[in-house]
C-alpha cells in the first residue's frame, strides 16, 4: 500500500502552558476527524480533573474512569471529548502520560489507542483548516522531554479539546482505567524567563484527513508529503503508530536527506511497546527551508493474514522553531 498526499504547509512547532482551568465534557464539536472514534457508544461518568502544583510548575490532568473488559478490542465504551479553558498565560515545556487504576497503580500503556489535545484558539500550520495539535500519545506512551529555552505558548482563555480512545485485547479486565498526563510548564511573568516559541508539526501519512487506515496482510508502506511554506529549525521528532509497526521515516525529499528513522519496539506478538524520539536541539536544530518537500513513511508488517480495518496510523510529531515567528492566531 502506498498513498501520497501533497500539502502546502506553514511551518509549525510544539510545547506550551496553562494552569488552573474550568473543565467540562460534551459531545465532539466541529471537524475533529484527525483522530477518529470508531466506537458507537459513549462511556458514562467520565471526568476530567485538573490539579496544579504551583511550586513545581506541574499541571496534572486525570481523565476517567473507563471500563475496559477483557478481549473487548475496540468495542469498549469510549469517553466523550473533554474541553478545558486555560486560566493562566504559560508555556508547556514537557509532557508525561501514563495509565493508572483508581489507586494510582500503573497500567499497561497499550490500553490507550490514542489521546490528542487541540488548541482550538490556534490554527494548525500544516493543516490550517484544523485546530492546532499540542500533544498526542498512544500505546507507545512517549514522554516528551523539556528542551531548555523552548515552549509552546497558551494564553488565558484558550479552549483546549482533549480526545481519547481506548481498547483492550488482553485476557484481563481493567474496570477502572484513568489517563494521567503531567505537563511541566513555565508561567508567563513580566520578569520571568522568556522562552522561544515552538509549534507542533504533525507529519501524517494520511495528510490532513482521517489518520486511521487499513492494514493489508503482509508489508504495508504508506507515504505522505508536505511542502513547507517558511524556513525553520526542527528541534526533535517522535512518532505515533499501532501494533505490527516496523518504522516511521521522516526525510527531506527535496535535499534527499534522511531526517530520522524511528524503529518501533514490539513485543513477541507484535504489539507496540515504544517509539524513540530523535532530538536535534544540541546542534541548534535541523534547518528546513521554504519549499522543501518533507516526506513521512510508515512501514508495517501485518502477520495475521487478514485485512485490519483502520488498524494503522503513521504520524511523525515534531517541534519546529519557525523563522517567521508571527502569531498563528
Amino acid at each position: 500500500m502506498k498513498t501520497s498526499f501533497k500539502r502546502h504547509a506553514g511551518v509549525a512547532v510544539l510545547l506550551a502552558a496553562t494552569a488552573c482551568a474550568s473543565v467540562r465534557t460534551q459531545e465532539p464539536m466541529g471537524d475533529m476527524a484527525h483522530m477518529h472514534h470508531m466506537a458507537m457508544h459513549k462511556a458514562e461518568g467520565v471526568r476530567l480533573d485538573v490539579a496544579n502544583d504551583e511550586a513545581q510548575h506541574v499541571f496534572t490532568m486525570r481523565f476517567g474512569p473507563l471500563n475496559l473488559p477483557a478481549h473487548a478490542g475496540m468495542d469498549v465504551a469510549q469517553p466523550p471529548m473533554a474541553f478545558w479553558t486555560a486560566a493562566l498565560d504559560a508555556w508547556f515545556v514537557a509532557y508525561h502520560p501514563r495509565l493508572t487504576d483508581a489507586s494510582g497503580k500503573a497500567l499497561p500503556g497499550r490500553l490507550l489507542h490514542h489521546v490528542a489535545m487541540f488548541d482550538q484558539s490556534n490554527r494548525n500550520y500544516l493543516c490550517p483548516g484544523q485546530p492546532e495539535h499540542i500533544f498526542g500519545a498512544g500505546g507507545e506512551m512517549t514522554n516528551w522531554p523539556a528542551t531548555p529555552g523552548l515552549g509552546y505558548r497558551v494564553r488565558q482563555g484558550d479552549r483546549i479539546a482533549i480526545r481519547t480512545m481506548f481498547h483492550n485485547n488482553e485476557s484481563v479486565s481493567y474496570p477502572q482505567t484513568y489517563l494521567e498526563i503531567k505537563i511541566q510548564y513555565q508561567p508567563v511573568e513580566p520578569n520571568g524567563p522568556q522562552l522561544i516559541g515552538v509549534r507542533p508539526v504533525w507529519f501524517d501519512v494520511m495528510g490532513c484527513g482521517e489518520s486511521a487506515y487499513d492494514l493489508n496482510p503482509g508489508r504495508n508502506v504508506t507515504t505522505g508529503d508536505f511542502t513547507l511554506a517558511t524556513n525553520g529549525k526542527l528541534i526533535g521528532v517522535g512518532g505515533h503508530m499501532h501494533d505490527y509497526a516496523r518504522e516511521l521515516v521522516l526525510e527531506d525529499a527535496t535535499r534527499n536527506q534522511k531526517i530520522a528513522t524511528l524503529e518501533a519496539k514490539l513485543d513477541a506478538e507484535g504489539h507496540l511497546i515504544s517509539i524513540p524520539i530523535a532530538l536535534f536541539a544540541d546542534a541548534g536544530g535541523l534547518a528546513l527551508s521554504r519549499g522543501d518537500d518533507i516526506r513521512v513513511t510508515a512501514v508495517y508488517d501485518n502477520p495475521t493474514g487478514h485485512n485490519l480495518r483502520e488498524g494503522a496510523m503513521g504520524i511523525a510529531v515534531g517541534y519546529l522553531i519557525p523563522e517567521d515567528e508571527s502569531p498563528a492566531r
